[in-house]
């Protein structure tokens, strides 16, 4: 998913787009701020866990009035580039692009504007 520095994959490509639009947006109208944040989660067998926390906990779909279906305590985080969410994810996931080097596998992104 995140590929490599000379084949970047799906999700490298898609935060590059989103944070240059982000930028075009930010000069086009100075005024408007806009934060993302993101959670990272694995659906497996399932069970929902949260691989940004580093906990093993399971945790339980909830249907909130106002949000919808929500990840009960999940945790997000703010990111200000796509250099910083990749970051995250090598530490997360142990696959560092340049190392070429994957530990474990994991298997969804939620990201929220």
């Amino acid at each position: 998913m995140l590929g490599t520095d000379a084949n970047p994959g799906i999700m490298a490509l898609t935060l590059a787009d989103l944070f240059n639009k982000i930028e075009r947006g930010a000069t086009e109208n100075p005024h408007e701020k806009i934060q993302v944040s993101l959670s990272y989660l694995e659906i497996y067998n399932e069970n929902i866990r949260d691989l940004l926390s580093g906990k093993p906990d399971v945790l339980d779909l909830r249907d909130d009035g106002s949000k919808g279906v929500v990840v009960a305590g999940i945790t997000s985080v703010t990111a200000n580039s796509a250099e910083e969410v990749r970051r995250s994810l090598i530490l997360t996931t142990g696959y560092d692009v340049s190392q070429k080097r994957k530990s474990k596998s994991k298997s969804g992104t939620y990201w929220s504007q």
